[in-house]
């Protein structure tokens, strides 16, 4: 279907007919806060329904498609869930320039309001304050491509625009004026636009409504569509940054068969709202013991003091490997007891399989055998992991017949070059400056290695060595 030059100018999926039924023109306009209802609570509950409440005391009922738990009603909330008010009332021209959170309520009518819900801006629905209830979300765009890809699956259904069975109908309700479904065909709102193809068909509880929406341009009519589209905010931005101005949409067409989601819609548009519920990931605690005893300079390169020093645990449990003593959810381990030489930490972690090592005080300069080879934990129930500071396995009865580690580093001070010699081949050598930053590498993997100092600045240094049986660290001077 090609796209008409007004649909390019409000960036939305599809464009209709001003008025396809011919029912809702300025003639009846006046008419139509006669023919609503009174608003409903909810809707009939049954065994796949149930009702949630925003900070407001507005009541929605839910469905569940396939694993997730949906709202089937449209958003009418005034405040997010932090009890911050949510700005509205703007002129055209406000709307369409604000980067802020906006709602609209159509053409300022009510009656409107009560059964189509409001019309947000994007900015309202990202903002990270959270629009919806307490344990809901607005759905991103990989959400809504779950529900389309399991609707496919389990049902066989089309996301064709001109199959009358598609997705887009199934997930629309089944009220519409001239709908060929009994008990369905009405003219009163809310409902759809006659079409004598594509009707809802309420196939899994949706009950997707066409909530029309509120222009993005200062120029144009303000508001459109009532009946004929319905359009649902996702949290997901068109571009690799939220400041793109532009976002993605669900959108729900009356002369579509199709649920549109590859859209890309303007971040000022007013569009509906359907929130998510948050499934609650189950984790287990997960404790972490480790052993400091043998932390000195002889196995491991650099002493260990349990009064002065601290220890971390880091790895991608924590999304990432944050350095140490920068993230707050991760605290120094604390000590077992003052006697004590074990150090411990309980995370709350997901199933699944993680990397992570141990850090002494801040920073990454004294990790354990340095970057590679990491410890790896498999998590799929509560278990308390017990290690020992630079070992992989219980050293108790063996640290005896390791060998410390000898190095003599010469001349020190040093000026352009440096010489490293070890009584163990040298796998890997590092160079921090003062502040934890490494300025040289080396992997030398020989007793003996020379080391150019040209571009160091003058100043103290520290020096790491890394061989099979563990790491030794010394400072050294650079003078000019």
């Amino acid at each position: 279907m090609k796209r008409c030059l007004l649909c390019l100018i409000l960036a939305i999926p599809f464009c209709l007919p001003a008025n396809p039924s011919g029912r809702d023109g300025p003639e009846n306009k006046r008419s139509l806060e006669a023919k609503l209802p009174a608003p409903p609570d909810a809707f009939p509950d049954d065994e796949n329904t149930d009702t949630i409440t925003d900070i407001d005391g507005n009541h929605y009922a839910t469905v569940r498609i396939g694993d997730q738990l949906w709202m089937k009603e449209n958003l009418r909330v005034t405040r997010f869930s932090n009890g911050d008010t949510i700005t509205t009332g703007l002129s055209n021209e406000d709307w369409a320039n604000t980067d802020e959170p906006a709602y609209a309520i159509y053409e300022d009518d009510r009656a409107i309001l009560n059964l189509y819900g409001k019309l947000y801006n994007w900015y309202a629905a990202a903002d990270e304050r959270n629009i919806c209830p307490a344990g809901w979300a607005v759905p991103d765009w990989e959400d809504v491509d779950q529900m389309i890809s399991y609707l496919k699956d389990e049902y066989g259904w089309t996301n064709d625009q001109d199959d009358p069975e598609g997705i887009g109908n199934q997930l629309k309700s089944c009220r519409q004026v001239g709908s060929p479904i009994e008990d369905c065909d009405t003219d009163e709102h809310p409902r759809w636009d006659s079409h004598d193809t594509h009707y809802g068909r309420d196939g899994v509880g949706f009950s997707g409504l066409p909530a029309g929406l509120r222009s993005s341009s200062a120029a144009l009519n303000p508001y459109s569509s009532l009946g004929s589209i319905g359009a649902y905010w996702t949290t997901s931005p068109s571009g690799s940054v939220k400041d793109t101005d532009m976002a993605f949409a669900l959108s729900l067409v009356g002369l579509s068969g199709a649920a549109s989601y590859e859209g890309v819609s303007n971040s000022n548009l007013g569009y509906s709202i359907r929130c998510i519920k948050v499934e609650e990931e189950e984790t287990f605690s997960v404790t972490f013991e480790v052993d400091m005893t043998y932390a000195t300079n002889d196995f491991v390169g650099f002493d260990f003091d349990p009064d002065e020093d601290e220890v971390y645990v880091v790895g991608d449990m924590f999304g990432s490997w944050i350095e140490p003593g920068t993230d707050e959810d991760n605290p120094p381990m604390t000590r077992k007891d003052d006697d004590s030489m074990v150090f411990v930490t309980t995370l709350e972690l997901p199933a699944d399989t993680y990397e992570y090592k141990y850090v002494m005080n801040e920073g990454w300069s004294f990790m354990e055998w340095g970057d590679e080879a990491h410890r790896e934990l498999e998590v799929e129930d509560e278990k308390v992991v017990r290690d020992w500071f630079g070992f992989r396995e219980d050293p108790t009865g063996v640290t005896d017949e390791r060998k410390p580690i000898e190095v003599e580093v010469y001349p020190n001070p040093a000026r352009n070059l440096i010489s490293v010699k070890s009584s163990l081949p040298m796998a890997d050598i590092r160079v921090f400056d003062l502040q934890g930053r490494e300025v040289k590498t080396a992997r030398p993997g020989e007793r003996y290695y020379e080391l150019h100092l040209e571009r160091l600045d003058a100043g103290l240094y520290i020096m790491r060595i890394q061989t099979e049986e563990g790491m030794k660290t010394l400072n050294f001077q650079v003078e000019k």
